[in-house]
């Protein structure tokens, strides 16, 4: 009989979509829970507690020893074996620091003079990627993107489990923090929020910075506020190393864009009050590229 009642809350859940247009897959379906458990609270909400815990120890231990053992795996690895071909652009930024920014919801159509002056600017100083692919799953994801950026790789949120389990020794914070480099990121909201605590860890970041858990007194949605501080902005850019990589991921100009962000005005439109956040997000790469006076020229390419 308990057999017969799993069975059916099995089929009760939904057939798995199998759309080719991931954008319209029904991610809230109970199927993707039960067979991804991607997020933990719904998949416990849609499956029992007895359910999950079968499930939980099944990805935990199971299919973790089972996809190391992976002989397929193995044999790709070997097969595309890394190998590095100098060229001429080999060692141009040897000993030089990184500062890495992830502009929240910035995009081609805000990066206007008139709206964006500093970000435009240090995009015609600097080398500029035009040509750069961005995989992005299921829609906008900071999260998936900030991992992409950091680590080369695709994030799949259906293995959430597995990356917070993961280690990136070969992320490009990896890479710096086994040359000796202080790496350090930083992010307005708490190091709960989407796990970034451990995440950052994983990326071997050795100090990370969240401004929610440091004091009380933070306004969401204000990026100013990462550099406004001696105290804050020498934790991107410290004073008491010459090896540093830093990454920051902003959040002003994150939606939404109406009555429901505090920082939007009654007779804004939507377009009126993302232009301003944006314009936010530029004050502060712009306190960020001024800061104090012996790194007035920190953001130029010599």
């Amino acid at each position: 009989m308990n057999t017969l009642i799993f069975l059916l809350s099995i089929y009760l859940a939904g057939r798995e979509s199998l759309y080719v247009n991931v954008s319209k897959t029904n991610y809230n379906n109970p199927i993707h829970y039960y067979k991804y458990h991607s997020v933990y609270t719904n998949a416990l909400v849609a499956l029992g507690l007895y359910e999950y815990t079968y499930r939980d120890i099944y990805f935990t231990l199971f299919k973790y020893l089972k996809d190391n053992e992976n002989e397929e795996e193995k044999k790709l690895s070997k097969k595309y074996e890394r190998t590095y071909e100098e060229n001429e652009y080999t060692g141009i930024f040897k000993d030089k620091n990184l500062i890495m920014i992830l502009l929240e919801s910035m995009d081609e159509r805000i990066l206007r003079e008139e709206i964006t002056p500093t970000i435009v600017r240090l995009r015609k100083e600097s080398l500029d990627f035009q040509k750069r692919y961005s995989y992005v799953p299921t829609g906008g994801c900071t999260l998936c993107t900030e991992f992409t950026m950091v680590t080369g790789l695709y994030y799949n949120r259906y293995l959430k489990k597995e990356i917070l389990n993961s280690t990136y020794n070969d992320s490009i914070s990896g890479v710096f923090y086994k040359n000796g480099y202080l790496t350090s990121s930083m992010h307005e909201n708490t190091g709960s929020y989407f796990d970034r605590a451990i995440l950052h860890k994983n990326y071997q970041f050795e100090n990370s910075y969240f401004l929610m858990d440091m004091s009380e007194d933070v306004i969401p949605y204000m990026d100013t506020q990462m550099v406004d501080k001696d105290e804050y902005y020498y934790k991107i850019i410290p004073h008491d190393t010459d090896k540093f990589m830093s990454l920051i991921t902003t959040i002003s100009a994150h939606g939404p864009y109406d009555g429901m962000n505090e920082h939007c005005q009654k007779d804004q439109s939507p377009l009126e009050c993302f232009t301003m956040l944006a314009k936010r997000t530029d004050d502060f790469v712009d306190h960020l590229s001024a800061g104090p006076d012996h790194f007035a020229d920190l953001f130029r390419i010599d």
